[in-house]
């Protein structure tokens, strides 16, 4: 450990004696990357209505609880002598130090590592005991976008019991809200730093545009058991959006677009907040595309699994694929297809639901942008879910030695196999395997494959996996698929698959909108 490294590990104890941090250890290497997600995926379909499959679920208004003393004590190492220009090694390792200190080393993402080490979190220490037990609220870190919040459960002895338990029984409520005890929330996610029993909680806000940032908002954790031990631990934590709401700023933007398919674009506003930048979309479909789409729903209605997933399902699945370049038209961020948005920088996307015929609100928040601006918003392609009329019939016991093909507008759908999945890794389950070589097809949802016997028995098809595996000789995406099909106790002589829809990329797009430049005030150096 280095000079400098001594110093800031020095300054960064005495700050955590006086707001009870727990013990820091210097870091020897960078944080660990958080492992990349397989792209093999299995699916199962939940019933749904298409009414409620549009809730909001975005972060917005929520306020800082700053800790002056920390982030003054920790400034004011850096600027003198460890600044980011003469030792950026000890800066960095000081920065990851203040986020370890307050929310440990789970899955934090880049976001909540910026706005912490700009001080907009703090260390908090509100408990409550019963039991024997207690549950203990270390840090929040808060901005106009979202919450986040770190806490422990002790026994009396010191023991760590799994923060998970608080979340885990139905007899609770976990949530924000206003000075008079009005919800703010309506579900809270999770996550943790498993090594030091470091649970997470993490909010979001509905209605962004409909309701004014309250001045003051409290933290509410009301739970009635843990684990096996039944109790009452019910804590508020109170915090002030004043500063919170001084430090965000949304900023109108007039951009406007109909694409050649008929959707009708507006991107609204871009929120800065110290933790993420936020952009508000509108989409909705022009008149002539609607007329279109109640063709489409007539032909797709009936021939999914589903009857709750028709006949507005034209309408509303649809997707944006945009990127956000920065001044020297390098990606910052990027919204692309389904998979890809987290390795982007997406932080969440929530989508409000305007009508039944895809009109949505959309708040998608993303990494902050940082200073590289100006930053200009691209569209590159959307996404339409359209009908299909694809059906062909094979022999299960044939497919090893020959594998059934079939070309469809100009893509090639192959049957590969029909196995009895292994119990160990999933029980009364048969898989059959499709590989597509897609051109200008983005996806395929399970729920539009229907596979029937030479009796006229459909198989359900419960849930499927994915792989893409490239592209072949004429540039067509390869996927493999793995339909989970149920019900399928002997494999039959002659089976036939049909696919009732499938999800198009219109790339004939031509939109770019330049986004405000972030206006920051900084000190002349000295």
């Amino acid at each position: 450990m280095s000079k400098h490294d001594q110093e800031i590990s020095a300054v960064l104890h005495r700050v955590a004696e006086q707001e009870k941090i727990p013990d820091f250890v210097m870091p020897t290497a960078a944080i660990r990357p958080r492992p990349r997600q397989s792209k093999r995926h299995w699916y199962r379909w939940a019933s749904m209505s298409i009414a409620t499959a549009g809730a909001v679920l975005f972060a917005a208004g929520v306020g800082t609880y700053v800790s002056p003393d920390f982030s003054a004590q920790v400034k004011s190492l850096i600027g003198q002598g460890v600044s980011n220009k003469t030792h950026p090694e000890g800066a960095a390792q000081a920065a990851q130090e203040k986020v370890r200190a307050l929310f440990g080393q789970g899955s934090l993402d880049k976001g909540i590592e910026r706005a912490t080490i700009e001080g907009h979190a703090r260390s908090v220490n509100a408990s409550v005991t019963d039991q024997g037990i207690t549950i203990e609220v270390q840090a929040i870190m808060a901005d106009p976008t979202r919450v986040f919040v770190s806490y422990q459960i002790k026994k009396t002895d010191g023991t760590l019991i799994d923060p998970q338990e608080i979340r885990k029984n139905l007899e609770k409520v976990i949530a924000l809200t206003d000075e008079k005890n009005q919800r703010l929330t309506s579900g809270v996610g999770g996550g943790g730093d498993r090594e030091r029993h470091l649970g997470y909680l993490s909010f979001t806000l509905e209605d962004l545009d409909k309701r004014p940032v309250p001045d003051q908002m409290k933290l509410l954790i009301d739970v009635r058991k843990i684990g096996t031990i039944k109790g009452h631990w019910k804590l508020e934590v109170p915090f002030s959006m004043k500063e919170a709401i001084a430090a965000t700023r949304i900023i109108p933007v007039d951009g406007r677009y109909t694409t050649p398919q008929g959707l009708q674009i507006s991107l609204h506003t871009v929120t800065e907040a110290p933790s993420s930048t936020v952009l508000g979309i509108e989409t909705k479909w022009d008149e002539g595309a609607k007329k279109r789409l109640s063709q489409y729903a007539r032909e797709m209605t009936g021939k999914t699994q589903n009857p709750d997933y028709a006949p507005y399902v034209p309408y509303q699945q649809y997707r944006l694929e945009y990127r956000i370049l920065d001044k020297n038209g390098n990606d910052v961020t990027a919204y692309k297809n389904e998979g890809q948005g987290l390795e982007q920088g997406m932080l969440t996307e929530g989508r409000g639901s305007g009508d039944r015929y895809g009109h949505f609100t959309w708040n998608t928040a993303y990494v902050p942008f940082g200073e590289s601006g100006p930053f200009t918003f691209v569209l590159d392609a959307v996404h339409v879910t359209e009908p299909a009329d694809l059906t062909f019939s094979f022999q299960p016991e044939k497919l090893a030695a020959e594998p059934k093909s079939v070309e469809y507008k100009g893509s090639l759908y192959t049957v590969k196999s029909l196995k009895a999945e292994d119990p160990r890794v999933r029980e009364n389950s048969t898989v059959l395997t499709v590989e597509a070589a897609l051109r200008d097809i983005s996806s395929i949802e399970y729920v539009w494959w229907v596979i029937t016997d030479e009796s006229g028995k459909s198989y359900p098809i419960n849930g499927a996996s994915y792989d893409s595996i490239g592209k072949d000789a004429q540039g067509r995406e390869i996927m493999r698929f793995g339909l989970d099909v149920g019900e399928m106790e002997q494999i039959p002589k002659q089976l036939t698959i049909s696919l009732s829809a499938v999800t198009k990329r219109y790339a004939d797009v031509d939109w770019s909108v330049e986004l405000p430049v972030k206006q920051t005030s900084k000190t002349p150096e000295k």
